[in-house]
């Protein structure tokens, strides 16, 4: 842009640190120097070159900032006295950087980094600075070339001098202690130290916390901490995620996605930083990335993928396997230029060692999806050599856990089908029907599992175990939900038939027996519920079922056996699920829970768990739920359904959240997700990681929510429109709550469309507070016009509904958006028309007025009139500012007399009565248009009224709020 004055270069240098860094800020800078320099004016180009520097460090880090610092040399040396304190300091801080980015390129002989570094001492020295920093700096040279024992006196040397303004903050001193110790034999205890006071100091930089946290994940990894390095990765990344200058950050979050089981998120962050990281940086940056493209493809390489396509160099496609290629071979050659310059073979052999991290001790699940060919697999157990002899011991003892349970039993015989097939032996009879039981064990789909059981019956049939065989196929019937309802319940029939014959003729013990009875009970009850409530059947059906299941209960009463307890549980469960009054069927599940207990079955009290801690949820009973949810997880085996796993996982987040303890929510919300994607339970995942941004969300840390929100999208059903819904919502808002509009605005705009496109997913309150949202973040984009079109529907949709107080906000906006819309540039606005000042001040007169009848409503409620005060408060307040901004915009100068700022004073005293007015009355809120209107009369000399008004504020407050005051009272003093 061409500048017509200094004025407006110095406007564009006050406000170039919220544009965001690269190339078009470089260009900005530069572009200002030159104009800077054409007007003649020292102390402007000296702030632009400073800048430029400093633009050039956070984007590439690359020594194209080295020109503009050596003008800066030149300039310091011969125009000391065109340097105030400020670029003074910004200058001699820039020694630091090119230093830094001298020994980062290898291009750079030795000789002159050092000397560089000398006269950076020198001219800290020179200027009254300690030599710290110098030290510090020597300290960081030594340890990237590899001189140790240079590097250690260098530090024992900082520490005998006091940190100053040239010091690094006591943050990045600490952690790259961290760093260093990190290289040595010292403990990951001990590097954990250095990081946790990282973490406690109050001065930090824009590199931390997120150059500790980095590192801190490291750390925990390696002492098998896996909670607080998923924590340390999620605080790091999402401070650094998007930011240039800590891309060497980027780098460090996705080796250790990873080297962490977390293959997946490793490639998302990747491919959403992939333009940056295959940019021109400094070699440093590029051997580190080099590095960590090594680990991620090997990675691939061993999982047997080395096709999968991974974003390359200059936008293309390459394989997993051409990636580590290209990767290894721009590591070898920049480790070897470092060595060259660095005349030793340091650089070489730590890249080598890094390229060998290999994995944690333990893995460390976030909760996000990964590839499922990364899932581990598990082996058969057995040792390498077996004998016929070990498939006799393993055969006895499978038959003396015949009285036993899942998984005792089951995994007894599944280990004696693992030797026989090591054996390469086919097991005769009863035995070969028990092992293939015992496979079944792990199935998860219903018809698969239905067929599987029938072969299995036919094999117990073949062994002339009928009962064990009609069990079975009762188990089967149970898996079939393709049968039509009449298909079984004729099958029911024909199986209860065939087992009184068996009893009476003596062929089924009371084990198998009874459990015929309580599984086709089961299935029956399951079908007539189906029918009640779907296809309209006969409610008294289901009553019927609940009095067979308990005359079976009652039966059951009478036998001492672990099997009998199970029955127990299952048809007391029964029983419980055909009740509808919550507080009964509580007590038979209850009931049943104990009896699951008495069973010693894990799966069975599993099942319990999860019909009783779900029901006390749902009669508000958190307490209660927590301790029976964690009694079912106590001993989870795979033959346990991940389902209920889930669901009891479920139980507990749900339970924490409600009690306030949001961490235990998170690790239950973190199994949900683990789990779910393991073993294919889409839903598991889904919920778990949503529930989780909620929680995250409900912390305080939404941008750590966004990353689980975000991970939802992909995996969500075309019909799950509520949820879609809802997600994109919570990211817009997150978006717009953490300054980061044009992330939020597609989120916005996808939920305002899904819910425009069906009128089922219409939610008025929903749909209006998007709009809200939507307005909010085009203004932030800067795109003022459709701002200004979506604020006016938002008004609309918060006016019909009632809430007043909503739409108070959404109109105020549009006033401002009229004629100064929030942080615009002043100078790239078009004339404001006396026009628009007119319609915005007429807007807020409107609002104001509105208000006030709403707050003379006497039936209104009274938490909506507290509301309607505070916001008839900020009315009064922006009115009164919109007023002062339309008076000097017409007469081009300040109000100067007392009659010229009456108007905006009497609404600043308004807004103070509408904040006391309110119940409870928002003290601080008054105080604070208090303290404008003084100010607007101090500025026109009538002290003497600002004082009176000032006492009058003082005197209405409480000594609670006496603190409040404060300014007013030395203002008042001092008049």
């Amino acid at each position: 842009m061409a500048y017509a004055n200094a004025d407006e270069i110095w406007s564009m240098i006050l406000s170039v640190d919220d544009r965001p860094d690269g190339v078009e800020k470089v260009a900005l800078l530069e572009e200002a120097a030159q104009a800077a320099e054409s007007l003649g004016d020292e102390r402007l180009v000296n702030y632009c070159l400073v800048d430029l520097v400093s633009a050039h460090r956070n984007w590439t880090g690359t020594t194209e900032m080295v020109p503009h610092f050596a003008r800066l040399c030149e300039r310091f040396e011969e125009r000391r006295e065109t340097f105030d304190d400020y670029s003074s300091h910004r200058f001699l801080w820039s020694y630091r950087w090119i230093v830094q980015a001298m020994t980062d390129d290898p291009d750079y002989s030795l000789d002159l980094v050092e000397a560089v570094l000398m006269e950076m001492r020198t001219a800290y020295l020179q200027e009254g600075y300690s030599d710290h920093a110098g030290w510090f700096e020597d300290m960081r040279l030594a340890y990237a070339i590899g001189d140790w024992d240079r590097m250690w006196k260098s530090f024992r040397a900082s520490e005998d001098c006091d940190p100053d303004s040239m010091s690094d903050c006591n943050a990045c001193r600490a952690s790259f202690l961290a760093d260093v110790l990190w290289d040595t034999d010292a403990s990951m205890e001990d590097v954990l130290g250095f990081l946790n006071a990282a973490l406690e100091v109050e001065d930090q930089c824009r590199r931390q916390p997120h150059e500790t946290w980095t590192t801190a994940m490291f750390a925990h990894a390696r002492l098998g901490d896996p909670a607080m390095a998923r924590e340390s990765h999620l605080r790091g990344f999402t401070m650094a995620r998007g930011r240039v200058d800590l891309l060497d950050l980027i780098v460090e979050h996705l080796q250790f996605c990873a080297v962490s089981g977390n293959e997946a998120r490793a490639v998302a962050i990747l491919e959403e930083h992939a333009e940056e990281l295959y940019g021109d940086f400094n070699p440093a940056m590029r051997l580190g990335f080099a590095e960590v493209l090594v680990i991620l493809c090997r990675r691939f390489l061993d999982l047997g993928q080395p096709e999968l396509p991974l974003p390359g160099p200059d936008g293309n496609e390459f394989s997993a396997a051409e990636l580590a290629e290209w990767a290894e071979s721009e590591r070898v050659a920049l480790a070897a230029e470092f060595d060259a310059r660095n005349g030793n073979g340091h650089v070489g052999e730590s890249s080598a060692g890094v390229i060998e991290f290999g994995t944690f001790p333990v893995p460390v699940p976030m909760g996000f999806k990964n590839y499922a060919f990364a899932q581990q697999v598990e082996d058969d157990g057995l040792d390498e050599a077996v004998t016929e002899s070990d498939l006799d011991m393993a055969i006895l003892e499978a038959q003396r856990r015949s009285e036993d349970f899942l998984p005792a039993q089951t995994q007894a015989w599944q280990r004696v089908g693992a030797i026989a097939d090591r054996l390469g032996m086919d097991l005769p009879g009863s035995l070969g029907a028990q092992v293939a039981y015992a496979r079944t064990a792990t199935s998860r789909e219903s018809y698969d599992t239905a067929q599987e059981l029938e072969a299995v019956a036919d094999r117990f049939d073949e062994a002339g175990m009928h009962g064990r065989a009609l069990t079975i196929r009762v188990d089967a019937l149970g898996e079939s939900p393709h049968l039509s309802t009449y298909q079984v319940m004729e099958t029911l029939d024909l199986y209860r038939r065939q087992a009184d014959e068996l009893l009476n003729s003596e062929r089924v013990d009371d084990r198998d027996y009874y459990s015929i009875r309580a599984a086709t009970l089961r299935i029956e009850a399951q079908r007539a519920h189906y029918q009640v409530i779907v296809e309209d059947g006969d409610p008294d059906a289901l009553d019927e079922l609940r009095r067979r299941a308990l005359e079976l209960d009652a039966l059951l009463q009478s036998i001492e056996h672990r099997w009998a307890h199970f029955r127990r549980c299952d048809v007391l469960d029964l029983a419980g699920g055909l009740i509808e009054d919550p507080e009964e069927r509580l007590n038979l599940y209850e009931e049943s829970f104990q009896q699951a207990l008495l069973s010693e079955n894990p799966g069975v009290i599993n099942r319990a768990a999860m019909s009783l801690s779900t029901t006390h949820m749902a009669l508000d009973q958190p307490e209660s739920a927590i301790p029976v949810a964690e009694k079912g997880l106590e001993d989870v085996s795979p033959f346990i359904h991940p389902g209920f796993v889930i669901t009891l996982h479920h139980v507990l987040a749900d339970a924490h959240s409600w009690m306030g303890g949001e961490d235990e929510s998170q690790r239950a919300c973190l199994q949900m997700a683990v789990l779910g994607d393991r073993h294919g339970i889409s839903t598991g995942g889904i919920i778990g990681r949503h529930m989780m941004a909620l929680s995250l969300r409900r912390q305080g840390r939404p941008l750590c929510s966004a990353e689980y929100l975000q991970a939802i999208l992909p995996d969500l059903d075309d019909d799950d429109v509520d949820r879609r819904i809802n997600v994109h919502v919570q990211l817009a808002e997150i978006y717009e709550e953490c300054f980061q509009p044009e992330r939020g605005i597609d989120h916005a705009e996808a939920a305002i469309r899904l819910m425009e496109e069906d009128e089922e997913y219409h939610d008025h309150h929903v749909y209006t507070n998007t709009l809200w949202t939507a307005a909010h973040l085009l203004q932030g984009m800067h795109r003022f016009d459709e701002a200004l079109a979506m604020f006016p529907r938002a008004a609309v949709g918060f006016e019909e509904h009632g809430f007043l107080q909503l739409w108070a906000r959404a109109s105020r906006s549009i006033s401002w958006l009229l004629v100064e819309p929030p942080g615009a540039d002043p100078s790239e606005l078009p004339p404001r028309s006396e026009d628009d000042f007119t319609k915005a001040l007429s807007t807020m007169a409107y609002v104001a007025g509105r208000l006030k009848g709403e707050v003379a409503e006497e039936d209104s409620d009274p938490k909506y009139v507290m509301q309607c005060r505070i916001e008839l408060g900020h009315t009064f307040r922006q009115h009164s500012q919109l007023l002062y901004r339309a008076f000097t915009d017409r007469h081009d100068r300040l109000p100067e007399t007392r009659d010229e700022v009456a108007p905006l004073l009497e609404l600043e005293v308004r807004a103070r009565d509408a904040y006391l007015a309110a119940d409870p009355p928002f003290t601080s809120l008054a105080v604070e248009a208090v303290e404008s209107a003084m100010n607007l009369l101090y500025s026109v000399n009538a002290v003497n009224e600002a004082t009176v008004l000032g006492n009058d504020m003082l005197g209405r407050l409480s000594a609670d709020d006496w603190d409040l005051g404060e300014n007013i009272r030395i203002w008042c003093m001092e008049g």
